[in-house]
C-alpha cells in the first residue's frame, strides 16, 4: 500500500511540476513527463520482476507448463508496456503514434500466441481425427 501512495504522490508532484514548466518554458514540458514516466516505469519494472519470480516459484510447486504461464505473463507485462507507451504519446499531443502503438501492440502478441494457437489447433484436430 506504501508503493501506491508514493506513487501517487510522485505523479500528483510531477503534473503540478509539469504545469509550472509549462507555463514558464513550454518546450521543457515533455521531456519532465517523460522523464518522470520513465522513473516510475523504472520502479514498477522492479516491483514486476519479483512478481514474475513469485510467479515461476508457483509454477514449480504446482507442476503447471513453464512455457505457458511464461508466456502469459510475457502478453500481460507486453499489455501494460504498450499501454504506457501509448499513454505517454496522448500525453505528449501524440494521438498518432499512440495509436501506431496500439497496432504495434497487436502484431506482437498476436506474433507471441502464434505457437500457442498453433499447438492448439494440433491438439484439437488431433482429437477429431
Amino acid at each position: 500500500m506504501d508503493d501506491v501512495i508514493r506513487i501517487s504522490a510522485f505523479f500528483i508532484i510531477t503534473a503540478i511540476i509539469v504545469i509550472l514548466v509549462r507555463i514558464m518554458r513550454p518546450e521543457m514540458a515533455g521531456p519532465v513527463l517523460v522523464g518522470s514516466s520513465v522513473i516510475i516505469f523504472t520502479y514498477i519494472a522492479s516491483v514486476i520482476g519479483g512478481i514474475f519470480d513469485s510467479g515461476i516459484e508457483i509454477v514449480d510447486k504446482t507442476g503447471l507448463d513453464k512455457e505457458q504461464v511464461t508466456l502469459l505473463f510475457k502478453v500481460i507485462i507486453a499489455v501494460y508496456v504498450m499501454e504506457f507507451a501509448r499513454g505517454i504519446c496522448i500525453d505528449l499531443g501524440e494521438t498518432g503514434l499512440a495509436q501506431k502503438i496500439d497496432m504495434c501492440g497487436r502484431i506482437y502478441l498476436i506474433i507471441l500466441i502464434l505457437p500457442t494457437c498453433i499447438s492448439l489447433i494440433t491438439t484439437i484436430t488431433s482429437f477429431i481425427q
